[in-house]
């Protein structure tokens, strides 16, 4: 991937368009920022911007346009600016306020403008060409004062609406400090050379964690996959185990095709077999008590699986301990339960003893290792979820893409004008 990354212009002085995904959960009753920690993320880049003397432009947005969480970013502004100090709101997006805002800042300033989705061009052009994309009013009105577009919200890589993937096309553009940990963190964990390289694959979504599960197994030279929740439940349903009408319905749920799912799943088994490894008992709930239910040919778990049992644990704890290279995506049970966090929980502390070099990513995920305060005993905590998803599965990010295309455009351009450090 060749991009320009941050260090490599020279901001002083210049107006900075910088995007952020500093998307987060919102009590819906009181409209109250949960959790602070993709605003945290995007610090370092932040800061740099600032005390590099750039007029820093922040470009964000908070959840979809009819949903419960949707909404302004005034409390945005105040939690980023505790972490890097004063970023001034501004409640608009390209109007004329906008641009004279934009016009009287100082070097070392930062402002954040609103919610950019409350613009409909960004969700109209959403996946439209970049000629069209490009000519979004907000988008040539904003372009038209800055020097630099930085793009540090990994976590939107993979959408492609005007303020990821218009921007790099119209200024030189560059990764931010966030963005190019992602991928510097996420391409190792793919292609570092190790002598065991594990992936524990969990949570609901079955279709990405199969995609990705094969790709590790065919490409990357990963020696085991432990699997839990609905993931190990499709690969125990491949194997031919009855996992009852429960759990079959909630794959059909959670799953695009259980068909085509569960022959990718069984092509894995028979080329894969001794590298896949599924729960060996799991633990449901009977009368409010967590009873574990031992898992064989014979067997019908006649219950939701709420967890992976005690014998899953202590097998897929054995297993952790021999990798060199750990890559955790999703919880293998219902955490948010007490009665069945058990597997989660003894899986993330185990993995945060370990030794190995370790990433981490996906919502729950994140959440079930702040909640254990681990976040410090991982190399890289993932802010993408989908983002994370596609660049592991190797689908191609227009986020990325975007950079890329804009180095190899105005690459004479910045050596010109002597914009590079």
């Amino acid at each position: 991937m060749e991009f320009w990354t941050l260090k490599d212009f020279n901001v002083s002085n210049s107006v900075v368009l910088l995007r952020v995904d500093i998307n987060s959960p919102v009590d819906p009753e009181t409209g109250e920022v949960l959790s602070d920690y993709r605003m945290r993320s995007h610090i370092d880049t932040i800061s740099h911007l600032i005390a590099n003397d750039a007029k820093v432009v922040i470009l964000a947005h908070q959840s979809r346009p009819g949903a419960s969480d949707f909404t302004f970013l005034k409390e945005h502004s105040e939690i980023l600016s505790k972490y890097v100090g004063p970023i001034k709101y501004v409640d608009e997006i390209a109007s004329s306020r906008v641009l004279k805002e934009i016009k009287d800042m100082k070097p070392g300033e930062a402002i954040l403008l609103e919610n950019i989705r409350f613009c409909s061009e960004e969700m109209v052009l959403e996946n439209a060409p970049i000629d069209k994309q490009k000519r979004a009013l907000y988008v040539r009105r904003l372009s038209s004062i800055a020097t630099f577009y930085i793009n540090d919200a990994f976590a939107a890589a993979h959408r492609s609406q005007p303020s990821i993937t218009a921007f790099p096309y119209l200024l030189p553009s560059a990764a931010g400090l966030l963005m190019e940990n992602e991928i510097n963190s996420l391409s190792k964990v793919l292609e570092i050379k190790a002598n065991h390289k594990l992936a524990a694959l969990g949570g609901a979504k079955v279709d990405d964690s199969i995609k990705i599960a094969k790709r590790l197994l065919t490409e990357f030279d990963y020696k085991s996959i432990i699997t839990g929740g609905l993931v190990g439940l499709a690969f125990l349903y491949a194997k031919g185990i009855d996992i009852g009408k429960d759990n079959k319905r909630a794959l059909e749920k959670n799953v695009s095709n259980i068909k085509d799912v569960i022959e990718t799943a069984k092509s894995l088994l028979k080329d894969f077999g001794d590298k896949i490894f599924m729960p060996i008992d799991v633990a449901v709930n009977k009368d409010g008590t967590r009873y574990e239910v031992e898992i064989s040919k014979n067997t019908t778990i006649d219950d939701p699986a709420l967890d992976i049992g005690l014998g899953t644990i202590l097998e897929y704890k054995e297993i952790i301990k021999k990798a060199d290279v750990i890559l955790f995506n999703g919880p293998f049970g219902a955490y948010e339960f007490p009665l069945f966090a058990l597997g989660t929980y003894e899986l993330v502390n185990e993995i945060a003893r370990s030794k190995a070099f370790k990433v981490a990513g996906g919502g729950h995920t994140v959440s079930v290792i702040e909640h254990l305060k681990m976040e410090g005993f991982f190399d890289h905590i993932s802010t993408g979820g989908g983002a994370m998803i596609s660049f592991i599965a190797g689908e191609a990010l227009p986020a990325i893409k975007a950079l890329e295309d804009s180095k190899r455009i105005f690459s004479k351009k910045v050596r010109t004008n002597n914009l590079l450090n």
